[in-house]
């Protein structure tokens, strides 16, 4: 079993059941396959309170909810113009947005990933898409090139 959150508990989850599976799909250490950077998202918070950003697309992200100022980034979309949620499912970001794009959720998504530093692995589709939903790449390319590109 592979799953994990981003969080240190479901990080440690996930490792005890690869474990008790006798999994041999990691070595023990830590796999974090998100990282956060302070510096640069207070960068960026400054950004949005000074009115500088037009558009802000959150890419299957909440940090309404997950942020420990989350009322507070809330507000902040107020001096954001244009504010786009691209999710799988309703959050608060999808409800503060002014417009909902929804995306492939990755069973039903092609990839790639990176478990271990250094190791690099493609992810296929595991379902059928049950909407009519695409890949955030999907979407770029369609708005970038236009709706005849290939990509739609």
């Amino acid at each position: 079993m592979v799953f994990a959150d981003g969080s240190k508990g479901a990080q440690v989850l996930a490792h005890l059941i690869n474990q008790k599976l006798g999994s041999v799909a990691f070595t023990g250490k830590a796999n974090f396959l998100k990282e956060f950077d302070k510096a640069r998202f207070q960068e960026f918070l400054g950004w949005v309170n000074a009115g500088q950003v037009g558009v802000l697309i959150a890419n299957n992200v909440d940090p309404i909810y997950s942020y420990h100022k989350g009322e507070d980034f809330k507000k902040s979309l107020s001096k954001v113009p244009y504010v786009v949620a691209i999710a799988d499912k309703k959050n608060e970001m999808y409800k503060a947005a002014k417009a909902v794009i929804p995306v492939a959720n990755w069973l039903e998504s092609w990839g790639d990933i990176e478990p271990q530093t250094g190791m690099y692995t493609l992810m296929q589709p595991t379902i059928q898409k049950i909407y009519k939903s695409r890949q955030i790449e999907e979407s770029l390319l369609v708005w970038k090139n236009g709706q005849n590109n290939a990509a739609k």
